[in-house]
């Protein structure tokens, strides 16, 4: 099947085990329901890509001990999403908006989200399940949802 009118890249998916890089990928109007999945391997960095227009999730996080950093995420779904098996990520710097859905959701463990940006979404800017999560120095605004929700330690510095 060709690529949809718009698509600048297809999904870019991680199943290595072993730490890989993405460089730069912009993602528009993809016709997978992922843009960028980290599905398997810790120690994976995922930073300064741009991805909109996805059904389902601009960035998806499936497995932990990662680091997504200084991404855009907008028009898509999901604006940066993680789950319930994802523990022990970082998610720092990112800015998503205008997603149908979250701004960020995290369904897994001990994951911190660090001096995000997260504006216009179709339900909050932030959701949270799972334990001992923290958040801090985030931008939270305009979300239809409201600011955050779920239960996380409010580590300060938020602008809700």
């Amino acid at each position: 099947m060709p690529p949809r009118a718009g698509a600048t890249k297809r999904a870019s998916r991680s199943t290595s085990r072993r730490p890989s890089r993405s460089r730069v990928i912009t993602i528009r109007g993809s016709d997978d329901d992922l843009g960028i999945a980290v599905l398997a391997g810790p120690g994976n960095l995922v930073t300064t890509n741009d991805v909109s227009g996805v059904g389902g999730s601009g960035i998806a996080v499936n497995t932990s001990g990662n680091r997504v950093v200084g991404n855009v995420s907008s028009g898509n779904g999901c604006g940066i999403c993680s789950s319930g098996s994802a523990n022990q990520n970082v998610f720092e710097r990112n800015h998503t908006t205008g997603n149908t859905s979250y701004g960020i959701l995290m369904e897994g463990d001990f994951n911190l989200l660090d001096g995000n940006v997260s504006e216009g979404s179709g339900n909050s800017g932030i959701a949270l399940s799972g334990t001992g999560n923290a958040y801090r120095n985030n931008m939270l605004r305009g979300n239809t949802g409201g600011a955050v929700i779920g239960v996380a330690t409010d580590a300060g510095g938020n602008i809700l």
